[in-house]
Formats: C-alpha cells, structure tokens, sequence
C-alpha cells in the first residue's frame, strides 16, 4: 500500500477581484446598456444625485447646429414607443403560425386532422419547411400514415404558396402547380434537373428536355419569380425596425472633423454634499459605515464612467486620425487599422480595445457603423490594402463587367492588380464569396 505524501508547490496566479470585472463589463456597455446601469445605480445608492439635464440638453442643441442629421440619434425607449408608427403590426398576431392557423378555422376539417395540422404548423422552421424528421416522428407515435399525409397535403394547399415543403425542389414544385399559365417544362426541370439549372447549362437542359434554348431560358426566368422560403414573408412584414443609439459622432467643426461622445443619451452623476456633511457629523458607527460604503460605491462608479470615457475617446481619436480621408469625404476607402496596431498605438492591452469597441456605434455624416467596421485587415503584403476597399472594388468590377463575358476570379485579380491592389485569386474568391456574389459561370446572361 502506498505511503500517503504531502508535497508544497509554489504557482503564481492572477486573480481579479468582483470590482475589477465590473469595470470592465462597465466598458464593454453600449451607451443603452450605461444608462440602463446608471438609472441602476442611483436608486441603489442614495450618496449618487442625478445632474439637472438642462446644460446637456443646450450641448446637444449646439452640437445640432454643426451637424443637423443628428437629430434622431439620442431618443429614449419611451420616446421610441412615441414615435412608433401607427398601424405597426403586433408579431404576435401576424406570425407565420396565426397566419395559417387562421386559414385552417376557415376550412371544415374532422378534428384528429386538424390538430395534426395545428401540430405541424409548430414545428416549422423559419423557411416554413416541414423537416421528414418531425413527419417520422409522429409515424412513431402510431398516428396512421394515411391521416399523417392528409395533413401535409392540408397544410401544402394554405398560403402562403410552396409552405409546408419538405425541401427545395418540393416547395418551386408547389408554387409552380399554382400557376395559371402552363409550366411543364419549368416543373421538368426543377423536379429532375435542379443542379443543372442552378449552373445555368440551357443547351444542356434543352437537349435533355427536347425543346428549344428559348423554352429553357423563359421557365428559368418563371422559376425566379418564386419564393425559395416562403415562410418568410410574414417575418418580413412583421419584423420591427430596430433603432441604434451611437456612442461616438464624428462632427465637423471650423472645417476639420472631430471626436464627440455620446455623453447626452447618459444621466449624469454627482455625490450628495449633504450625505458628505452627515457622514463627518454622524456618531453612529453603523450609520457611519454604511455612509462609508456607499460613498467609497459612489465614488468607485464615477471613476469606472470616466475611464470609460477616456479610454472610448482615445480609441475614437485613433479612428479619425487613421481614416480622416473617409470622413472628410475625399475616399470611400478605409484605411488598414488591427486592434494589435491600435493597442500598440494607445499603449493598452489588445483586450482592452476588443472591450471598448464591441456592440459600440459611430455616427458621422456617411452613416451609421459598428466601431469595428473601422478596423479592417490588410489584405497585401504592403499593408495598402483593407478588407473593405478589396470588397468595394471588386464589386464595382462586377457591376460594370459585361454580362455576356462576366469576369473570372483570376481577371478580378489582374484587374485589381493594375490598380496597385495585390490580391491573389483565392482572395478574390474568397471575398467575392462572402459578398453573396456567385462565380462567373452563373452570372453569364
């Protein structure tokens, strides 16, 4: 039997207390999440007064006069929900499922039919597919096949047109038997040749089909006029516009852009004087500590804001000063910029920024942007390069091409090429993928 042993080893660790964390949540918040903490904090802490907002508000009139367009930038929830556009429809009653469900109370059907419907109807994805696994699974459960297929039938006959499909093919197939003009050879080619089609080969499917190159293009051209996801036209009638409130504006000023944080949107804070005279006068020592507390609370809180808003104003200065040529107008181009490069700049820790940029927005005269759309990765060996100047190129590139002779992935690259922008195929193909824009092949007319 082993001997029992005690061993002594020596680790160093690093562990950060409870009020180190919550200064760095407190620089992570967008300027919503801050005021939602700050209304927090003063009702917690009665040493914390709320300023008089009226220097705020004739800062903001000012800062209007330089830049008009930020008018609508700074509303509250409550002023949103004033300024929600009457007739705006409830998601609640408009959903794909209350849509269809109230198509079925206007159908007379025997009750076990129905409640499998009204039970399918749940279990339909986002696109309004019917997965075989949820149709398997009720066969499990003993339901008889034949009212399992009734069902689906029931549900393939509501609008909207293709829902309830079991896959793609299934759902055009669905749209096109609803048409009122003939589609055969459009329905041949989505039921047998779907691959081919998407490769857009016309003599190739006019050979397999028998008919002329005309016929072909012409049900290529109906099939784009279906839906692919029919179940999302009721998301997208319902869905709500969301609004962003920006931490950071760039505004011009005296001719030259400059730096203005979203400071008017945020209470602000300051420490009772009369706690402060009570907590030298009070004998009690439990009032006294609990005093103490809360004013050591208070103070640690306005602390945490102002590093806060340093350390956000430096990281926006950094951005104007990298991309002043964007936001004077004279490029649309952004200039490469890492978070490494900017910590190294700032003399912060790369985590530091990653902090202070995320769910954060800028507003300037050009729109609206996430902080990080200001930190785009070069994509050269020199650096001259960023991600988003690749992707504006090749776009514009695209778009001005010929349609009959659509450039290849390589001809994008010596294109760009010859405009000192050193891309090598793969990345053309790469970024021309993530632009949604399909290969040369298929965007042959």
């Amino acid at each position: 039997m082993p001997g029992i042993r005690m061993d002594v080893h020596l680790k160093q660790t690093m562990r950060l207390s409870p009020r180190m964390l919550q200064s760095s949540r407190i620089l992570q918040m967008d300027v919503q999440e801050l005021r939602e903490y700050v209304d927090g904090v003063l009702e917690e802490n009665p040493i914390l007064d709320r300023l008089p907002e009226q220097e705020s508000q004739r800062e903001f009139e000012g800062l209007l006069c330089n830049a008009p367009w930020l008018g609508t930038s700074t509303r509250t929830a409550d002023e949103e929900q004033h300024y929600r556009e009457p007739g705006a429809w409830d998601a609640a009653v408009t959903s794909l499922s209350a849509f269809l469900i109230d198509q079925l109370d206007h159908i007379s059907l025997p009750q076990p039919l129905r409640e499998l419907c009204c039970y399918f109807i749940q279990t339909l994805d986002e696109n309004g597919y019917l997965e075989q696994e949820d149709i398997d699974a009720v066969l499990a459960l003993g339901v008889p096949e034949k009212l399992v297929s009734q069902a689906v039938e029931t549900l393939q006959s509501l609008e909207p047109s293709g829902i309830a499909a079991r896959d793609l093919r299934e759902c055009l197939l669905l749209q096109l038997r609803r048409l009122p003009q003939d589609s055969t050879v459009a329905q041949r080619m989505v039921e047998n040749h779907l691959g081919v089609l998407e490769k857009k080969r016309w003599r190739m499917l006019a050979d397999i089909l028998h008919v002329d190159i005309s016929a072909v293009q012409q049900a290529a051209k109906l099939i784009e006029t279906l839906s692919p996801y029919p179940g999302r036209i009721m998301r997208e009638d319902s869905t709500q516009t969301a609004y962003i409130i920006p931490d950071v504006f760039v505004v011009e000023m005296f001719g030259e852009p400059h730096v203005v944080l979203n400071d008017y949107y945020v209470p602000r804070i300051g420490i009772n004087d009369s706690y402060g005279k009570m907590l030298k006068q009070e004998a009690d020592a439990e009032t006294k500590g609990f005093l103490r507390e809360k004013m050591k609370q208070a103070r640690w809180v306005m602390d945490c804001l102002e590093r806060r808003h340093k350390t956000l104003e430096r990281c926006a200065q950094l951005i104007l000063r990298t991309q002043m040529s964007f936001f004077r107008g004279t490029t649309p181009y952004l200039a490469p910029l890492t978070q490494k490069e900017a910590a190294a700049q700032l003399d912060m820790h790369e985590s530091t920024i990653g902090r202070c940029l995320q769910g954060k927005y800028l507003q300037c005269r050009q729109g609206t942007y996430p902080l990080q759309y200001f930190f785009p990765h070069a994509v050269d060996a020199a650096g001259q390069c960023s991600e988003q100047m690749l992707r504006l190129r090749i776009m514009t590139h695209i778009r001005e091409e010929d349609g009959k002779h659509p450039l290849s992935d390589q001809r994008l690259s010596e294109l760009l090429a010859g405009e000192r922008l050193f891309a090598a195929r793969r990345t053309v193909t790469k970024y021309r993928k993530l632009l949604g824009i399909p290969p040369a092949y298929i965007r042959r007319q």
